[in-house]
C-alpha cells in the first residue's frame, strides 16, 4: 500500500513536517482503493511529543491549520467539495470567525497556503 500511493518517493508528505501527514497518507489509500479493516483485538500505543515536543502550541495550532488545508488541495475534487458543500461552508465560516477573533496569529498561514498550493496540486492523489 505504502509503494502504492507514495508520491514524489514520499510516503509522508514531507512538506506537512507534523500534523496531518497520517491523514493525508489514509487520504491517499482510499482514493487509490485501499480499504481499512477494523478489528476490535488490535492493541495499539501512540507516545505523543517525539519531533514537536518543544514546538510552541501557537507552532502546532499554526501547522495544523496549514496542513488542514494542503490536504484538501492534494486530495478533494470539485465533486467532493460540492457534495460536501453545506458542510464545509458552515465549517470553513466557522473556522475563520475563530481565526479573525480567537486567534488572528493564525492568518499568516493563509499566504503560506498559496504559496505552495501549486506544489500540492502537483502532488495530487
Amino acid at each position: 500500500m505504502l509503494e502504492d500511493i507514495k508520491v514524489f518517493d514520499e510516503y509522508f508528505d514531507e512538506d506537512f513536517f507534523a500534523y496531518k501527514e497520517d491523514v493525508d497518507l489514509d487520504w491517499r489509500a482510499q482514493l487509490r482503493g485501499w480499504k481499512c479493516v477494523y478489528t476490535p483485538y488490535a492493541i495499539a500505543y501512540h507516545i505523543r511529543g517525539g519531533t514537536t515536543n518543544t514546538v510552541s502550541k501557537f507552532v502546532k495550532q499554526m501547522m495544523i491549520f496549514r496542513n488542514r488545508y494542503l490536504m484538501m488541495l492534494k486530495n478533494d475534487t470539485l465533486a467532493g467539495i460540492l457534495k460536501d458543500f453545506s458542510y464545509l461552508l458552515f465549517t470553513e465560516a466557522d473556522t475563520l470567525h475563530r481565526i479573525f477573533v480567537e486567534k488572528p496569529f493564525l492568518l499568516k498561514n493563509i499566504v503560506e497556503i498559496f504559496i505552495l498550493t501549486p506544489k500540492m496540486l502537483k502532488k495530487e492523489g
